[in-house]
């Protein structure tokens, strides 16, 4: 957590503190947190978080990265222009994949609940695209990327390849729906519609998305669906599990799901 422009990131190494590097931002930055950690080999990672100005009750946040080489920390990158943010909710990087030690992108949150991703190369950032736009149009609320079993729900073969799944825990029409969001050729397209569920079929919270993984060309994703089989008088849960491949950047559904 940083306060007054003052933080620190801990290296530990079989629980025993090794390091520990003191992060320093310029006075204007008030406060903020690192939120994320991700790490190729010992000494190798790189840091993701938010930090914020503030003048009177006006809140502005960036979006920042740091990486560590041999077991030293860069200068944090910014990313700008501000974040949008609501006062209350603060943004949040939920999501960094780096490919190699000089290439991340990052998905998060900010505080109007507007999903957001960009990327770093060579300490340079790319313009930041929001991703849910479209889907807060439509009536979806409460935009989150969605937990994947054992890992990010973000991944990426290069800075120009990657995929995110992302879910609406609440639509004004009753039902709920989970998408999945391409970066193809070095362009974020729009959300594809994995599933869209009403209260007779299972919802995200029961559907499982449980791998994802992408190389230079396409992205795959597994999802396990419950299923309940009659066999009168008795009732067996089960489950089926999809695999589902994208192609140009765009997903398929599954079409059990939907009503």
């Amino acid at each position: 957590v940083l306060f007054r422009s003052k933080g620190f990131i801990e290296h530990l190494v079989g629980g025993a503190l090794v390091t520990s590097t003191p992060l320093t931002f310029p006075r204007k930055y008030y406060g903020g947190t690192v939120s994320y950690l991700t790490c190729r080999g010992p000494a190798t990672c790189r840091a993701g978080g938010t930090v914020y100005t503030h003048r009177g009750i006006t809140y502005n946040q960036f979006v920042f990265t740091m990486a560590e080489v041999s077991g030293k920390w860069s200068s944090p990158s910014l990313l700008g222009p501000s974040m949008p943010t609501s006062g209350v909710n603060d943004t949040a990087i939920t999501e960094l994949a780096c490919p190699d030690q000089t290439q991340c992108v990052v998905a998060g949150i900010t505080g109007t609940n507007e999903l957001f991703a960009s990327s770093i190369s060579a300490e340079k950032w790319a313009p930041v695209h929001l991703l849910g736009a479209g889907l807060l149009k439509q009536g979806y609320t409460q935009l989150q990327v969605t937990t994947l079993a054992g890992q990010g729900s973000l991944s990426c073969a290069n800075i120009s390849t990657c995929a995110l799944v992302i879910n609406s825990s609440a639509l004004a029409a009753g039902a709920t729906a989970t998408f999945a969001v391409s970066l193809y050729r070095g362009v974020w397209l729009a959300p594809s519609e994995l599933m869209k569920t009403t209260t007779n079929l299972p919802g995200p919270a029961d559907v499982s998305p449980s791998s994802l993984s992408c190389t230079t060309n396409t992205c795959q994703l597994y999802v396990v669906v419950p299923t309940i089989v009659d066999t009168s008088p008795s009732v067996t849960n089960a489950a089926q599990v999809y695999e589902l491949t994208s192609t140009r950047g765009v997903w398929p559904r599954i079409p059990a799901l939907h009503s």
